[in-house]
């Protein structure tokens, strides 16, 4: 597979971001959030520079007022930062549903009064942060940001916070085959489509996609029926500059999907930051301060340090 259109930097050699700017709350004590960034300042001073040598400042001073106003999303992002003796030196963008490239976003009903824009925003933050005690993205010392634009925002937003991973994140749906609409009268479960599907673009999000998958999928209670690995050319897959894995949690046109979703997905939300984990060789901060990997890495693209 090719990486048409990407450029991909490796992760270990993009230079770290902590926010500390415009502290809004947080889920627990060892999870703390910031409002969003539009870039990392390094990167900014030096684009700025190298646009002055090439065009003068005042066309620079115009590039850099237009490359800040296309990062900065209609909604502030929010960011989730580990206790500093947790934090792996890793920056994972979560990004929930919208199906639009821009707030607000279309509605997507399922069974019993689920929407998924809502849905996939609650399953984000258990991914990030649950109440389960078991080990989610903040235990393992990674640094989350929740995006809240549309999918071209939220995948700008993503870029220019140099992301290490990027995973949007939605539920799935089985239109009525004659008006290929949502149907309430599908909800019974019987003859739908259900299970986790995951798409990747090229082979880093393959690797990535697939390590997911493997801890993830069996978890769902439509596994076993139609739930796959598959290559998609999404937005948020061919436009992002780090790896990426497009997760359809579930489907939410089956009632058992949407009650799983609603009050059994949070037990197994751990599952998706262990793939993620396993891809990055389990990184965390030792007690000497730096960053090491505690396993060889999974995924090719991620190094060996």
């Amino acid at each position: 597979m090719s990486t048409i259109g990407r450029r991909r930097p490796c992760a270990n050699s993009l230079p770290e971001a902590r926010d500390r700017s415009g502290t809004v709350g947080g889920y627990a004590s060892s999870g703390r959030f910031y409002t969003f960034v539009p870039e990392h300042p390094t990167a900014v001073v030096k684009t700025m520079a190298r646009n002055m040598r090439r065009y003068g400042p005042v066309a620079a001073l115009a590039i850099g007022m237009l490359l800040a106003l296309q990062s900065i999303p209609a909604r502030a992002d929010t960011t989730v930062v580990p206790e500093d003796h947790r934090n792996n030196g890793f920056r994972i963008y979560l990004s929930p549903s919208c199906h639009n490239d821009e707030r607000p976003c279309v509605t997507n009903p399922g069974c019993n009064d689920y929407t998924e824009n809502a849905s996939t925003l609650n399953r984000v933050r258990e991914i990030t942060r649950n109440e389960e005690s078991l080990p989610d993205l903040i235990d393992r010392g990674y640094t989350v940001r929740i995006g809240r634009g549309g999918y071209v925002e939220n995948r700008k937003s993503s870029n220019a916070w140099f992301s290490h991973v990027h995973i949007p994140v939605h539920t799935n749906a089985h239109a009525d085959p004659v008006t290929r609409e949502f149907n309430p009268a599908l909800c019974d479960d019987s003859g739908t489509p259900r299970g986790t599907q995951v798409f990747h673009w090229d082979e880093n999000d393959r690797q990535l996609a697939q390590l997911i998958f493997k801890e993830f999928a069996p978890s769902s209670p439509g596994a076993g029926s139609t739930e796959y690995l598959d290559q998609r050319a999404e937005h948020e897959l061919t436009a992002t500059h780090m790896p990426a894995a497009y997760l359809e949690l579930e489907y939410h046109t089956w009632n058992r999907g949407v009650q799983w979703l609603r009050n059994g997905f949070a037990a197994s939300s751990w599952l998706i930051a262990r793939g993620i984990d396993q891809c990055l060789g389990f990184p965390r901060q030792n007690a000497n301060g730096k960053h090491v990997r505690t396993a060889p890495p999974q995924c090719t693209w991620a190094g060996s340090k």
